[in-house]
């Protein structure tokens, strides 16, 4: 059987690979819970396979979008400044509300002369009233996607409204010089709870961002200053689906890694 070691890989994923069991949202909640070295997590939601989003306002209409699910700590895990209003909270993703997180650029294009705070804007046909907007950034993470024309919305109300959508990344933040220890325990709690055999390797990939910056450099444009030292896990990932047709925020890139 065609196998390989899980993590960011160049081509197409193996059927090994593609036929792995996801990250699920109880994985991450395990890592809080058992892994002491972790400060705090966040878990990203996305297709399975992949697609393009598209956003509308009115008569404007944006593809491409970075659209995906997070809980309320992708703020302070990301380090996001919120440039207006504020970033959603965890009785908005418990109770599934239907708001969202825009980028600037999004902003821009729909609000180029009034306050998008309170709008309902269309991001894959559900209606997602603007609270907050992030502040732009100083550039592109990857070649030709913009880092601004983000979609984020509560993790629960992501899965309310995309049930088949199973693709789970989770980027843990550790406490300052805990970064070895909270990968090893990161990987002991995820060997338990996905049942990996003692004398099986890992049927997961863990990558922090000086990895990612090595793995892609054939694709990045640049790497943000100071991003933060996350550890990135993820069941696999091939590097076309970064590189290629879709557009990823900096957070988005680390977290599907």
């Amino acid at each position: 059987m065609e196998t390989s070691t899980p993590g960011i890989h160049i081509g197409r994923l193996s059927a090994e690979e593609r036929s792995r069991k996801p990250l699920t949202y109880d994985d991450g909640m395990a890592i809080m819970e058992q892994a002491p070295a972790v400060k705090t997590l966040t878990i990203g939601i996305f297709p399975r396979r992949g697609g393009i989003h598209t956003a509308r306002y009115q008569g404007h209409e944006v593809n491409g979008v970075n659209h995906n699910g997070s809980l309320p700590a992708y703020e302070d895990v990301y380090n996001i400044s919120i440039a207006k209003g504020r970033f959603f909270s965890q009785a908005e993703d418990e109770h599934r509300a239907d708001v969202v997180i825009i980028g600037a650029d999004l902003a821009d294009t729909f609000f180029p002369n009034t306050d998008p705070l309170g709008k309902t804007i269309l991001v894959d046909a559900v209606p997602y009233e603007v609270i907050g907007v992030e502040e732009k950034r100083k550039g592109q993470f990857f070649k030709n996607q913009s880092a601004d024309q983000g979609a984020v919305v509560p993790y629960h109300t992501y899965e309310k409204h995309h049930p088949v959508d199973n693709d789970n990344f989770i980027a843990a933040l550790p406490y300052p010089g805990m970064k070895a220890a909270a990968e090893d325990e990161i990987r002991e709690v995820l060997r338990r709870t996905r049942k990996v055999p003692y004398d099986k390797p890992d049927n997961f990939g863990i990558s922090s961002a000086d990895e990612i910056a090595t793995q892609f450099r054939s694709c990045l444009a640049w790497l943000l200053p100071n991003f933060p030292p996350l550890l990135h896990v993820c069941v696999s990932i091939s590097q076309k689906h970064c590189c290629g047709s879709r557009s990823l925020s900096p957070a988005r890139a680390a977290a599907r890694i």
